[in-house]
């Protein structure tokens, strides 16, 4: 009985590492597509990109591992089922519970993982992925302004930038529309034809020029 239990589990742990490497790729890719644009080509330090990447590989983790779960178990019991393997066990006399006692077993394995994983190391990853987000748009605060996009990376202010430009290694926006809702209610509307961003201590400081 132990020689088919191992065989069991040895079948779902292939399928289960193979499908949580297939996606954390996946979900890694679309992670760096949507966010990483903010910071590659910015003069950032390679380690810090990389430290970012992995602080954010907590909350990926924490979605492929149950989905890798899923598939190696349709995995396994689809190739049992295809090669007839079911019905040869349950014909030498062993019982459906003792088929389903190594994959239960393996599956209250992850479980007890993730519980762990999911109490005590996602939440101090994501506050330190946090945490970094800041201090870098702290940093470099004009990394938070894109092109023909509106942002927010100011408090009760939305900001239009048209394009942006390298000049003398210094980041310069045009077309530059800042929109801010007043306590009151009221609404303010300030235009520049080009500006910069500067960081000072807890402030972000714009330069705008021929603006209104």
């Amino acid at each position: 009985m132990k020689i088919i239990n191992r065989y069991i589990v040895k079948e779902h742990f292939h399928p289960f590492i193979m499908a949580l490497l297939a996606l954390l790729f996946v979900l890694l890719a679309n992670f760096l597509l949507r966010s990483m644009d903010r910071f590659l080509g910015k003069g950032l330090e390679f380690s810090l990109i990389l430290e970012f990447i992995f602080l954010n590989l907590a909350w990926i983790v924490a979605l492929a591992v149950p989905m890798a779960v899923l598939i190696a178990t349709l995995t396994a019991f689809g190739r049992f089922s295809s090669d007839n393997e079911i019905t040869a066990m349950r014909t030498c006399g062993i019982s459906t519970f003792k088929l389903l006692r190594a994959p239960i077993f393996f599956g209250v394995i992850i479980a007890i993982t993730m519980i762990y994983f999911n109490n005590l190391v996602l939440p101090d990853m994501n506050h330190k992925a946090r945490s970094l987000s800041v201090n870098i748009s702290k940093k470099r605060p004009d990394l938070e302004f894109s092109e023909g996009q509106f942002t927010e990376a100011i408090p009760n202010y939305s900001i239009y930038v048209g394009r942006r430009k390298q000049l003398n290694g210094e980041n310069r926006f045009y077309e530059i529309n800042i929109y801010n809702t007043r306590n009151d209610g009221s609404k303010r509307t300030i235009t520049a034809d080009n500006g910069t961003v500067e960081s000072i201590d807890d402030a972000i400081l714009l330069h705008l020029n021929n603006g209104e």
